[in-house]
């Protein structure tokens, strides 16, 4: 190799080109983590606004048996709400709607009323 050749290795256009392909590179390589992030993120909310459907879904059917004449269907209906209010993810309103609905049909107690008339 000669001192010409090694000269042109070590020159500066060389240099800002590895630099330059080393950048690129790297935005590269962080548009794919960008990209798998926010398909992951678009997964795990698609999977919530089905799972808030489903509880919905089954909310309501439970909401209009609970208020039945049918009597398996009445308890049934409430067995299900009871199931719907232990979700970990459902809203605070959501619980106290459920209370609400098995106070008034089933003329049960809620937890939060047990508290207020022993702290009344």
């Amino acid at each position: 190799m000669s001192a010409a050749d090694a000269d042109v290795a070590n020159s500066p256009q060389v240099v800002a080109a590895i630099w330059v392909a080393g950048g690129a590179a790297f935005i590269g390589l962080v548009n794919v983590v960008v990209t798998i992030h926010q398909g992951f993120l678009t997964r795990r909310a698609t999977s919530k606004r089905e799972d808030r459907g489903q509880w919905w879904n089954r909310f309501i059917w439970a909401a209009e048996h609970v208020d039945g004449n049918d009597s398996e269907f009445k308890e049934l209906g409430a067995t299900v709400l009871r199931s719907l209010a232990t979700v970990d993810w459902i809203e605070d309103s959501d619980k106290e709607l459920i209370d609400a609905i098995l106070e008034d049909v089933t003329d049960e107690v809620s937890d939060e009323d047990v508290e207020e008339a022993q702290n009344g």
